[in-house]
């Protein structure tokens, strides 16, 4: 009985075969790692343009042109509110401040005081944006008082010639200036009490 085996070709091919995949088990795993453990490739995220409050300065300027100096003020401020460090809008803010406190002084010599005594109560709300060097606060609390004693004066002389509607003007004008001034809201509430029964 002959007995018949695997060709000879056929088993050198096995041979190779078992030699190669015994080569491979002891060199380990691919280093080649699967798509989904791969990481996601990485761009550098786009720059953030500085901000440029060209617009706001144009503005404020604007309103100081005018005489707005209170607008001015708010302008910078609700910039600053966003990008507090600008140093630009900083120094606009306290430029509006300081030309704001030389037209009061300009409006206290012409004997205007309740826009001085107005413009001088703003440029006092927002000292945090100026220093010592630029104005003194004690300066401001002062010139805020002169206006309200001049307007007081001003307000009595009127009330003493029976001109009631002209004393509560001007007592009106310090209430904008000096909000919590309990004898000036006495003095207002009195005298529109005594034009309204000269009224009826």
């Amino acid at each position: 009985m002959v007995r018949r085996g695997l060709p000879s070709a056929l088993l050198v091919a096995l041979g190779l075969l078992a030699i190669c995949s015994c080569a491979v088990l002891k060199k380990g795993p691919s280093p080649v790692r699967p798509a989904s453990h791969m990481p996601a490739p990485t761009h550098a995220p786009a720059p953030v343009p500085a901000y440029e409050p060209g617009s706001v300065i144009r503005e404020a300027r604007a309103r100081m042109a005018k005489g707005e100096y209170k607008k001015a003020v708010e302008a910078y401020k609700s910039a600053l509110s966003i990008h507090s460090g600008n140093k630009r809008l900083l120094s606009g803010c306290r430029e509006a401040l300081l030309a704001a406190n030389a037209a009061a002084g300009t409006s206290f010599g012409k004997g205007d005081f309740g826009r001085a005594g107005s413009l001088y109560y703003m440029v006092a709300e927002n000292y945090r944006y100026l220093g010592p060097a630029d104005i003194q606060p004690a300066y401001l609390k002062k010139r805020i008082k002169d206006c309200g004693v001049a307007l007081t004066q001003r307000g009595l002389e009127s009330y003493r010639k029976g001109q009631l509607q002209a004393a509560i003007l001007e007592w009106e004008e310090i209430l904008r200036f000096d909000p919590g001034n309990s004898e000036v809201k006495k003095a207002v509430g009195t005298a529109k009490v005594q034009l309204k029964n000269l009224s009826k």
